[in-house]
C-alpha cells in the first residue's frame, strides 16, 4: 500500500469519527480513532503533499476539541500551504497562545512566520521568526530560523540595525599615562588618562537598490558618552565628561559582485560623514574601501583589500590627513578550530601635523573558538601596529598592541539578540609620553544572532 493510500484508509477512520461525533457527541470518537492517531493522520496529509486532506481532518478534530494546539497548527500549515496566508496568521497565532511546550511554540511562531510573509508582511515575519528563536531546542532548528530570516529579509529593500555597549574603562578620555614630560628641565602638564565609564551605540538604516547586483546606501549614526569615575575627579578636577562625548553621521553607498560561480566577490563601498565630539564640530571624514574575497580551498578565503581615509579639522587644519592601508587576509574554517582570519598590511598617513603623519605594518588575528561551553560562544582578537612619526623621528617607532575576548551568552538569548561580555586591553609604546598609553576595559553589549 503507497503512503497516499495509506493515509486516504486513515482519513476514512477520521471521517467516520467525526460522522458519529455529530450524532453521539465527543465520547464516541475514542470508539472510533483516538486523538493521537487523528493527530498523525493530519501530519502524514502534509507529509504527502496533501494539505487539503490535512486542513479537512484538523477542521474535523477541532470541531470536536476547540482547544487542541496541535490541529490549530496542521490547520495553520495548510491554510497557508493551499495559498490561505490570512487565515494561516490566525490559526497559528491561536496555537501559539495556546501552547504549553516548547516544540509547539516554536512549531506555532515559525508558522505565524510564514503566514505573514506570504501575507506581505515581511516585518511581522521577522518579528515571528525572532519568536520563534526563543523556543528553538537544537541547532538545526536554530539553523532553519536564520535561514528565513535571511530569506524574508530579501524580500525587502529596507534593513534595520542596532548595536549597544557600555561599561568601565581606565582611560575614557584616550589620555597617556603620564601626567607631565619634562622639557629642558621644566616639567610640563598633559592630559592623563581618566577611568570612569563609557556606553556607545550605533543605528544603521540601509535601502537594497533595485537590480541583479547587490547595492545599497545606508545611513549610519553612532554616538559614545562617557562619565568620570570619582578617581578621575581627583585626578583632574577641570575634567568634564561632556567633553568625551563622540558622535558621527555617515551616508553610504556599497556594492558587491559575485564571479566565478561564487568562488570570486568585489566589494566596494564610499561614505561621507560629519563627526563631533563635546558638542562642536570636530571635522568631515570620507571613506573609499575595495575589496576583493577569493575561494582558495574548501574551506580557505584569501582576501585583499585598500582603505582610504580622508578627514579635515576646521579648527586645526594643519591636523588635516589622508590614510591609506592595504592589507591581505586569510580566512580558515574547521570544525575542530573553529574559525579564524589573520591579517596583515601596510599603512601610510599624509599630514602636515608632524604628530599625525606616519607609517608602519599592521598585523592583526581574529578567532571565534569550536564550542567549549554549553551555550557559551567564544571569539579572541588581538592586532599589533608599528607607526613611525617621519617627521619627527623617535629612538624607537610606537607599538600599538591590542587583545580583546567576547563571551556570547547565548542561553540569555531573547528574540535572537545575544548579550555579550567584551574584555579589551589595548597599549600604545612610545618614546614621546603623550602617546604612551594604556586602557583595560570590560563592555556589556548586545548582537543578533541572525
Amino acid at each position: 500500500m503507497s503512503l497516499i493510500q495509506r493515509g486516504l484508509t486513515l482519513l476514512a477512520g477520521v471521517f467516520a469519527a467525526a460522522a458519529s461525533l455529530a450524532q453521539t457527541g465527543p465520547a464516541q470518537v475514542s470508539q472510533t480513532v483516538s486523538l493521537q492517531q487523528a493527530h498523525q493522520i493530519a501530519r502524514e496529509a502534509l507529509g504527502i503533499g496533501r494539505p487539503d486532506i490535512a486542513l479537512q481532518v484538523a477542521a474535523q478534530i477541532l470541531a470536536a476539541h476547540p482547544g487542541d494546539v496541535t490541529a490549530q497548527i496542521v490547520l495553520a500549515a495548510a491554510q497557508s500551504r493551499t495559498g490561505q496566508p490570512e487565515a494561516a496568521a490566525g490559526s497559528a497565532r491561536l496555537a501559539y497562545r495556546g501552547a504549553d511546550t516548547r516544540a509547539a511554540r516554536f512549531e506555532a511562531a515559525f508558522l505565524s512566520a510564514q503566514a505573514q510573509a506570504q501575507a506581505g508582511r515581511p516585518l511581522r515575519a521577522k518579528l515571528w521568526l525572532r519568536t520563534a528563536q526563543n523556543h528553538v531546542a537544537d541547532a538545526a532548528s536554530g539553523a532553519a530560523v536564520a535561514q528565513a530570516y535571511r530569506v524574508v529579509s530579501s524580500q525587502t529593500p529596507f534593513q534595520f540595525s542596532l548595536t549597544l555597549a557600555g561599561g568601565p574603562s581606565s582611560n575614557v578620555n584616550g589620555g597617556s599615562l603620564h601626567d607631565s614630560f619634562t622639557f629642558i628641565g621644566i616639567s610640563i602638564p598633559i592630559t592623563q588618562a581618566l577611568p570612569g565609564y563609557a556606553v556607545g551605540g550605533a543605528a544603521r538604516v540601509s535601502y537594497r537598490l533595485p537590480g541583479a547586483a547587490a547595492r545599497e546606501i545606508s545611513l549610519t549614526v553612532s554616538q559614545r558618552s562617557v562619565w568620570l569615575s570619582s578617581e578621575a575627579k581627583r585626578l583632574d578636577p577641570t575634567a568634564r565628561a561632556g567633553d568625551y562625548t563622540f558622535n558621527e553621521v555617515g551616508l553610504g553607498y556599497s556594492a558587491r559582485h559575485v564571479l566565478a560561480q561564487g568562488k570570486l566577490a568585489l566589494n566596494g563601498s564610499a561614505q561621507v560623514g560629519r563627526r563631533w565630539q563635546g558638542g562642536r564640530v570636530l571635522g568631515d571624514v570620507q571613506r573609499l574601501d575595495l575589496g576583493l574575497m577569493r575561494q582558495v580551498g574548501a574551506r580557505s578565503v584569501a582576501g585583499l583589500s585598500l582603505n582610504v581615509e580622508a578627514a579635515q579639522y576646521p579648527a586645526k587644519p594643519v591636523a588635516d590627513a589622508v590614510q591609506w592601508t592595504l592589507s591581505a587576509s586569510l580566512g580558515q574554517t574547521g570544525a575542530a578550530g573553529g574559525q579564524v582570519t589573520h591579517r596583515v598590511g601596510y599603512r601610510v598617513v599624509a599630514s602636515d601635523a608632524a604628530g599625525v603623519a606616519y607609517r608602519g605594518f599592521t598585523a592583526s588575528t581574529e578567532w571565534r573558538a569550536p564550542p567549549w561551553i554549553d551555550g557559551v560562544g567564544f571569539s579572541f582578537a588581538a592586532g599589533l601596529e608599528s607607526r613611525e612619526y617621519w617627521k619627527a623621528p623617535t629612538p624607537s617607532p610606537d607599538l600599538k598592541l591590542r587583545a580583546s575576548v567576547t563571551a556570547s551568552l547565548h542561553k540569555l538569548q531573547r528574540f535572537g539578540v545575544v548579550p555579550e561580555v567584551t574584555v579589551t586591553a589595548a597599549r600604545s609604546r612610545s618614546d614621546i609620553v603623550v602617546r604612551d598609553t594604556r586602557d583595560l576595559g570590560i563592555s556589556f553589549g548586545f548582537s543578533s544572532s541572525f
